[in-house]
């Protein structure tokens, strides 16, 4: 009898130690490096960064308008025509992506709501574009997942997957 509640009392123990460590919360600022990290549960990340744009040829993306940033919103200046949304430049993206392998990812969301303005994601210097369509046009409401892939020190990769 001692030993099934020894054995109870060990139990409810070890369930309420792995309950209370399973449920902490990490909070991380700056820069950090981890490896052979395990997670479970949910994982939120990144803000919003919206703009506006006056003109339906190109407007350039910096690595401000990126870095931090989970969503960009696009809202173009028409209901018609094509918005040229441009990647920034390999060399532009050194903090954001420092590193061969280092991957930074973000959604692109064309916020028009009326007419047939389309956005179109294109690269920079140094960059190259992998998508699984030919041309990675964004319709009105629709969006892009950008992942960003730094090759090594002047060669990036965007691959594109519009929706």
């Amino acid at each position: 009898m001692k030993k099934i509640l020894i054995l109870i009392v060990l139990a409810t123990i070890g369930f309420l130690v792995g309950t209370s460590l399973s449920k902490q919360e990490v909070r991380v600022s700056g820069t950090s490096n981890f490896s052979d990290i395990a997670l479970t549960g949910n994982l939120t990340t990144g803000g919003i960064y919206s703009t506006t744009t006056s003109s339906t040829t190109n407007s350039i993306l910096a690595e401000r308008d990126i870095a931090g940033y989970a969503t960009i919103v696009v809202t173009g200046a028409s209901s018609t025509g094509t918005t040229v949304l441009k990647l920034p430049t390999v060399s532009s993206l050194s903090t954001l992506i420092q590193n061969s392998g280092d991957t930074y990812r973000f959604t692109i969301v064309n916020a028009t709501t009326t007419g047939s303005s389309t956005l179109t994601v294109t690269t920079n210097t140094g960059v190259t574009m992998r998508m699984a369509s030919s041309t990675p046009i964004i319709p009105v409401n629709g969006n892009a997942e950008v992942t960003l892939i730094r090759k090594n020190s002047t060669e990036a990769i965007a691959n594109v997957q519009t929706y």
